[in-house]
């Protein structure tokens, strides 16, 4: 009694779309999940790249300590370059997705620089050598 009426409430191009979906759920559920898992791979792989990133930064400061631990982000940043060439060719899938991301990029400097804050880098290395 239900289904007839919300087949009555979508009308014959709902009824239609609800049909299609019904004959081929389960390609299309399949779709959703590949689709899902590739997402939160390439995200996952964002996040492994930024760690290295943090790991690197806290070997160069371990190697060369500041005058002052105090020092803004954005201080060290302006006397600091990240190698961004490295870390897109040390990734380990060839694609990354930001975290609210609705389709994954290619790896390459570019997409790393969009996705990836250099001062919440920096805070971050700082937040490990103090500990």
């Amino acid at each position: 009694m239900v289904r007839n009426l919300v087949k009555m409430a979508l009308g014959p191009y709902g009824r239609a779309v609800l049909e299609f979906y019904e004959v081929h759920s389960l390609a299309i559920n399949l779709v959703i999940i590949a689709y899902g898992v590739l997402i939160l791979v390439c995200w996952r792989n964002l996040q492994s790249i930024r760690a290295s990133l943090v790991a690197s930064l806290v070997e160069r400061f371990e190697a060369a300590p500041f005058e002052s631990q105090d020092l803004a982000p954005d201080d060290i940043l302006s006397n600091l370059t990240i190698d961004w060439e490295e870390a897109a060719r040390n990734a380990l899938f060839p694609w990354v997705a930001g975290r609210l991301a609705w389709y994954p990029r290619r790896v390459s400097p570019h997409s790393l620089k969009s996705l990836i804050d250099k001062s919440g880098l920096v805070k971050d290395a700082m937040e490990r050598l103090r500990k």
